[in-house]
């Protein structure tokens, strides 16, 4: 299949936006989702479609209406942009996740996560922001047919050749879409790319590892809770919590539990939204970690003038 490059004045406008370094955060992911929506309109532009009689104010009329289902799926993290403009054109499509992790030294991608909708019938768009090497999303791709996709294409806002060479040599079906072809030849500046994709601390979440700045901020609150509690009882501070009260009379072990499982209950809940909701669930963490605060300062307050 062939590779196909936004030819429109407007997509030419959005990528001079995105590679331009001066551009702030905000703006980036703006021109990044207007993008994206080019490039959706034009890689579904050969779904199929069937006549249908609807009834206007007038008279009834014939009308082609799309008759093929539509399923998106981001490789994870940096995917995740490109969702939101695809899911406003399309509320009705199905959604899948692959986490894919490259290795730093050998750049061989792995699978962490994969999560994947009913393919049958329906026309798939594997979507990543940058098409560098070629070998996550030729493996993101190989995952979904093995999970019975058969109608795929690629889309991304920016592509390398070697990527292109790799994706084509390897799924020479699938047709690419993507904003511009960019010359990195070299693996230096393939990282400078990857780099480039997310515009972001290349951090990622729980579910391969890592942990953000909330997430970690939140549970060292919580250990410095934990710990200091610990040493109040120690000294003969009554807790003020009921629930924590009655599980401090079986035991440090018992309270020192009931507090980890209070706090890592949430946490969890919030990395695993981070997966289909990271801003809400950042905000979420943020939110928690302020009102902790909160009720720690309050909590130490009453013990001092106790």
């Amino acid at each position: 299949m062939p590779l196909h490059v936004l030819d429109h004045p407007l997509a030419g406008h959005l990528l001079a936006g995105l590679r331009d370094v001066a551009t702030p955060p905000d703006r980036f992911r703006q021109l990044s989702k207007r993008l994206t929506t080019l490039l959706a309109l034009e890689a579904t532009r050969t779904l199929a479609t069937a006549e249908r009689v609807v009834e206007t104010p007038l008279e009834p009329v014939s009308q082609r209406v799309l008759s093929q289902g539509l399923a998106v799926v981001p490789v994870l993290r940096a995917g995740l942009g490109m969702l939101e403009p695809i899911v406003e054109l399309f509320p009705d499509v199905s959604i899948g996740y692959i986490g894919l992790e490259r290795h730093e030294d050998t750049a061989i991608a792995h699978s962490y996560y994969c999560k994947l909708p009913d393919f049958q019938s329906r026309f798939v768009l594997c979507v990543d922001p940058m098409l560098a090497t070629g070998g996550s999303a030729a493996q993101a791709l190989s995952l979904m047919k093995a999970h019975g996709a058969q109608q795929l294409a690629m889309v991304c806002v920016v592509a390398a050749p070697e990527g292109v060479a790799r994706l084509e040599a390897a799924h020479p079906e699938v047709a690419i879409y993507t904003g511009g072809v960019g010359p990195w030849a070299q693996r230096s500046e393939v990282h400078r790319a990857r780099a480039w994709r997310l515009r972001r601390p290349p951090v990622r979440n729980a579910v391969n590892g890592r942990v953000h700045l909330s997430t970690t901020c939140l549970l060292v609150l919580g250990a410095v809770d934990l710990v200091s509690s610990l040493m109040w009882m120690n000294l003969g501070h009554q807790e003020g919590n009921p629930f924590f009260r009655a599980l401090a009379r079986h035991g440090s072990m018992a309270f020192a539990l009931g507090k980890l499982a209070l706090l890592l209950g949430p946490v969890l809940l919030l990395e695993y939204a981070r997966r289909s909701h990271p801003k809400s669930a950042e905000q979420g963490t943020w939110i928690a970690f302020v009102a902790y605060l909160l009720l720690y300062a309050l909590h130490v307050r009453r013990l001092v003038l106790g």
